[in-house]
């Protein structure tokens, strides 16, 4: 969902997404409603857009090197 809202600065309505990621509205709602509390995202106009708490994430020193450990321990589980 990120990598998509990346792609596009302008911001993308639910429906895009939903086609986007072949995921119902309903189930991308809820996952969407937390995020934009938390400032992961945005939502202006009907449009989801990154946050400034996703940015902030990106720009955490030493975060990317982890990534992949704790991508790799969740697919384990």
């Amino acid at each position: 969902m990120f990598d998509a809202l990346a792609r596009k600065p302008s911001g993308m309505k639910l429906i895009e997404l939903s086609q986007l990621l072949g995921a119902p509205t309903s189930s991308l709602l809820n996952l969407l409603r937390p995020m934009v509390v938390d400032g992961y995202v945005t939502l202006e106009a009907m449009h989801y857009r990154l946050g400034p708490a996703a940015f902030r994430l990106s720009a955490r020193p030493g975060l990317a090197g982890q990534l992949p450990g704790v991508r790799s321990g969740l697919l384990r589980s």
